[in-house]
């Protein structure tokens, strides 16, 4: 723990919007193509996938995993659809399994996830200590303003996520 009056340093790298990168097919002045920099704490926040999806979702563990980072937190954005269990219940499709959002979840929360020593955030506070001592606070949402028929939206103008549609 820092002694008080002491700031621990602490570095953080904020990513979002990776939507299915690929690190092969990424053109060449692509930063996320290149070795990132070592910090405390990587947060990506939001659109790990392009629409969801079980096979997207490994795929981005293992694109985090070879960070450099003590602590990896992710949230999910309004692209990663099957990890909205309200919205995957209203918009199945045909050939949509049911299961999936219970799937999508315990991607993210299980063995792979662990390996790649990444935490998945759902809405609320969390709380966090690291090695160097230094702790943080930080409330997350993936919840956004409705905007087409994506994940996590909410009615426009009703003040909030609880006062839906």
């Amino acid at each position: 723990m820092a002694p008080y009056g002491h700031a621990a340093v602490t570095s953080f790298l904020i990513l979002s919007d990776t939507h299915n990168f690929e690190s092969e097919t990424a053109e060449d002045d692509c930063p996320l193509k290149h070795d990132m920099p070592k910090v405390d704490v990587l947060l990506h926040c939001g659109d790990l996938t392009q629409i969801g999806g079980l096979s997207a979702y490994k795929k981005a563990l293992r694109m985090l995993e070879p960070f450099d980072a003590e602590l990896k937190l992710v949230i999910a954005g309004n692209h990663d659809i099957s990890l909205d269990g309200e919205y995957w219940r209203t918009h199945l499709e045909d050939d949509d399994e049911p299961e999936e959002h219970d799937q999508a979840v315990a991607i993210m929360t299980g063995p792979l996830a662990r390996k790649a020593n990444v935490t998945y955030l759902t809405e609320g506070l969390h709380e966090f200590t690291l090695r160097n001592g230094a702790t943080f606070k930080i409330f997350v949402s993936p919840y956004q303003p409705k905007c087409g028929e994506w994940a996590f939206g909410y009615q426009r103008g009703v003040g909030g996520r609880y006062q839906k549609e």
